[in-house]
């Protein structure tokens, strides 16, 4: 008989992430090691920006986010994206693109209509102009930083 591993057939995440981190309930949360990382690597980021003279719109700093306003901007203004096609092109769960767009909405860069189609509720999410040059800002901001460090992404 051959020597072989056993598989848990209840593991139904990978054992590492994409990132090769450890993946499991014991790791969920960063530890103090990772976070102090995060904020050493958003500081020098931080830093980076001020020696450039660039303002950063601390507002995308959400991949989430992000996807929001590029899809929102890529259509005509006044257009919007019904909840459903935005959780389609961003991927996030119905209370997570619920809590951005929230955010969003707070900053004034994005308008929610609700409205009922028969008996279905249908939320409607448009930028606002303030929202389209915010994105706007942030792009050029990005585009700045690769410029700065010689087209290095």
């Amino acid at each position: 008989m051959t020597s072989t591993t056993r598989t848990s057939a209840r593991r139904r995440r990978p054992v590492r992430d994409r990132d090769g981190e450890p993946v499991g309930q014991a790791h969920e949360r960063p530890g103090p090691t990772r976070l102090r990382y995060f904020a050493r690597r958003w500081m020098a980021l931080l830093i980076a920006l001020a020696v450039l003279g660039l303002t950063y719109v601390v507002m995308f700093t959400s991949l989430i986010g992000v996807r929001i306003m590029a899809g929102l901007n890529a259509l005509p203004a006044g257009t919007g994206l019904e909840f459903p096609k935005l959780k389609q092109l961003t991927g996030a769960t119905d209370g997570n693109l619920g809590a951005h767009i929230e955010t969003l909405a707070k900053a004034g860069y994005v308008a929610v209509e609700k409205a009922f189609v028969g008996k279905k509720p249908q939320t409607t999410v448009t930028a606002t102009a303030a929202g389209r040059g915010a994105f706007a800002r942030h792009v050029a901001t990005l585009q700045e930083i690769i410029a700065a460090s010689g087209g290095k992404a």
